[in-house]
């Protein structure tokens, strides 16, 4: 009887952990800024790429200014909109601040890092700037993050009002049907 009751406790469990993952995985596939936030997480790989070609002792200047016109752009998209990206770009206060503050920075000590691949000397300054950029970057992608649990939160109270007001427009117009 044990075995039978702990297979069902875990069957059960089971299937409501699917159904769920089922359910957030639905969510995601229509969160407006679900191409933004993949960006997002993005920018810090490309951070982390120009990290590694400023550490190499052979700079690789071409890759490096690909990375950097890669970085404008995307980050200008986020911020703006850019349809060529599909980023739609956002007005959440939040994320836009983070976003104006990354590229405040990023415009500030770009030619600190310009200048790490001619001179080691600047290699130094150029660390800590790529280290600043992550972690504001690391913030964003929280901040993104929150956004979408707000998105869920939002979308699961909105199906249950929806439902409950199915079933309750259901109800009278039945009662309804019975009079007439």
């Amino acid at each position: 009887m044990k075995k039978i009751t702990t297979l069902l406790v875990f069957m059960l469990l089971l299937i409501s952990s699917i159904t769920a993952y089922a359910e957030d995985y639905a969510l995601i596939n229509h969160y407006p800024l679900l191409n933004d936030m993949k960006v997002a997480n993005k920018q810090q790989l490309i951070i982390d790429h120009i990290e590694e070609i400023l550490n190499q002792s052979n700079k690789d200047r071409d890759t490096f200014n690909t990375l950097e016109k890669e970085f404008n752009q995307a980050l200008i998209g986020l911020i703006e909109g850019d349809e060529k990206m599909k980023l739609k770009g956002t007005k959440i206060a939040t994320l836009r601040g983070q976003l104006n503050s990354i590229k405040t920075l990023w415009n500030q000590e770009k030619i600190t890092l310009i200048n790490a691949l001619n001179s080691d000397k600047r290699q130094e300054k150029a660390l800590e700037t790529l280290h600043k950029l992550s972690t504001k970057l690391e913030t964003l992608n929280e901040c993104y993050k929150k956004s979408y649990k707000q998105y869920k939160l939002n979308s699961t109270f909105s199906s249950i009002v929806k439902q409950h007001t199915y079933n309750h427009l259901t109800r009278q117009r039945l009662a309804l049907n019975i009079i007439n």
